[in-house]
């Protein structure tokens, strides 16, 4: 009777630890490739709210010494979502464009109006870095790529 009872508990905890969200919960800053035209210095912390959810609260120092913060719910589950929640914490989904994120990869797509944006997310085996490779094309079919790094404070 009590193996049945601990059976079902042990599996919904081994498939809650095993939410690949759980990956981004923590403080990340950037360490490379991310272009910085207006602020000096930013982080972003990751709470985990529910199954492929993040609560995200992201900090900012502008190039005038304002502050700034921001906060928003990010989803990972597969699904398409508008720029209301976001498929990923490091990037928006344009105002009124769409964002779906892989919860297997945490890799992510984002489009408007035929400007499509694929990123792809590497962690190291450390999970202590995240690399998010960017292919941005554009509506006349140009593309250009770039790599961004991330690391967990």
């Amino acid at each position: 009777m009590t193996l049945r009872l601990l059976i079902p508990l042990f599996l919904s905890t081994v498939a809650f630890g095993q939410d690949p969200i759980d990956r981004l919960v923590g403080i990340w800053k950037p360490v490379e490739g991310l272009k910085a035209p207006n602020w000096t210095s930013v982080q972003w912390t990751l709470t985990k709210t529910g199954p492929y959810s993040v609560h995200l609260l992201q900090e900012m120092t502008l190039k005038s010494g304002e502050k700034r913060q921001l906060e928003a719910t990010v989803v990972c589950d597969g699904k398409q979502h508008g720029d209301e929640i976001r498929s990923s914490p490091f990037f928006v989904s344009p105002k009124g464009g769409t964002g779906t994120c892989d919860p297997k990869t945490l890799s992510f797509r984002t489009d408007l109006k035929g400007q499509a944006m694929d990123t792809e997310a590497t962690f190291s085996a450390d999970g202590k870095t995240l690399t998010y490779r960017r292919k941005l094309r554009s509506a006349d079919g140009k593309q250009t790529e770039e790599a961004i790094v991330y690391a967990k404070q």
